[in-house]
């Protein structure tokens, strides 16, 4: 192989990895940083890091600082990284949510060992996945709330009750349930139809709903 097409074949594969809309990088067993491609870079730059930062830095001293500061979720990837590196697993997956101040965003890390390479290096990889998170969370709220008033079903109750039953025994708080009956509900129904029933129901669940204003109630 001539140095002219290990040039050509080395610009090539580099016009590749940065025509990826995946952020790349590639660390060593330390957790030193020698390549991040142009989505990586782009990413960085909405977070005050160039590329010259990144290729400064070293990624588990990063997770390290972020589990210490509290970051939700920081610790697990920090574990996860580690147990690739030292050979235990051979990939490793975590979704993370990453929101600015302007959008909700989710993403999915994943990391794995770089093979054919005499060097012992490891591929990371930020995939946005926000669409498809969106899309979940939607789906969940529709199937935890009622089609007609919009308050939520039963399943949501059964989940979130367990929630707030261990909080309230970690608190030493106590907890209250309110049941309303509406009066002579079979009546107006047989009377004026189920449609003026309905109309009824959401009455009463905008009373509900409008009462509730905490995430706990």
């Amino acid at each position: 192989m001539t140095a002219q097409t290990y040039t050509y074949q080395s610009e090539f594969f580099f016009a590749i990895l940065d025509s990826i809309e995946q952020e790349i990088a590639v660390i060593r067993k330390d957790g030193a940083i020698v390549f991040v491609n142009d989505a990586w870079v782009g990413f960085g730059n909405h977070n005050g890091m160039s590329k010259e930062d990144w290729l400064r830095s070293n990624y588990l001293d990063v997770c390290t600082t972020a589990d210490k500061v509290g970051e939700p979720g920081v610790h697990e990837i920090y574990e996860g990284m580690i147990s690739v590196i030292q050979g235990k697993s051979a990939l490793f997956k975590h979704e993370y949510p990453c929101h600015s101040p302007s959008e909700k965003r989710w993403f999915m890390m994943t990391i794995t060992a770089l093979t054919g390479y005499e060097n012992e290096l490891f591929v990371i990889t930020h995939s946005n996945i926000t669409l498809r998170k969106l899309a979940e969370l939607k789906v969940e709220s529709l199937a935890q709330q009622d089609p007609l008033t919009w308050l939520s079903n039963r399943r949501h109750f059964d989940s979130h009750l367990e929630i707030e039953w261990h909080r309230s025994r970690r608190e030493r708080t106590p907890i209250s349930f309110i049941m309303i009956d509406i009066d002579h509900f079979k009546t107006i129904n047989d009377q004026y139809g189920h449609a003026i029933g309905d109309i009824c129901l959401n009455a009463v669940a905008s009373v509900v709903g409008s009462s509730a204003r905490r995430a706990s109630d």
